[in-house]
């Protein structure tokens, strides 16, 4: 989906848009015209919105479980001293 197919599809709303999450498709769509750290927020906005709906029948730790796992993939980690905050020395 181009830049002008998402503006005109939302301007009928009077919304702006810089992404799409199309439920029907499984596909993100973003405005590629976005400065960096606006197109990774854009990104991650409309991956919680997939999240969402793929996740909405599911029980709350089925739930967790599968947000979890594909935020690893994600955010590529490999190892917990990527995420954890050193323990002070003291």
């Amino acid at each position: 989906m181009t830049h002008k197919q998402m503006q005109k599809d939302f301007a009928l709303k009077n919304e702006v848009v810089s992404g799409a999450y199309v439920e029907h498709e499984n596909t993100i769509y973003l405005d590629r015209q976005l400065p960096e750290e606006a197109l990774m927020h854009t990104l991650l906005h409309e991956w919680v919105h997939a999240m969402e709906t793929h996740t909405k029948s599911m029980d709350e730790e089925t739930k967790c479980d599968t947000v979890a796992t594909a935020l690893i993939k994600l955010l590529g980690l490999k190892h917990i001293d990527e995420v954890l905050v050193p323990e002070s020395e003291g």
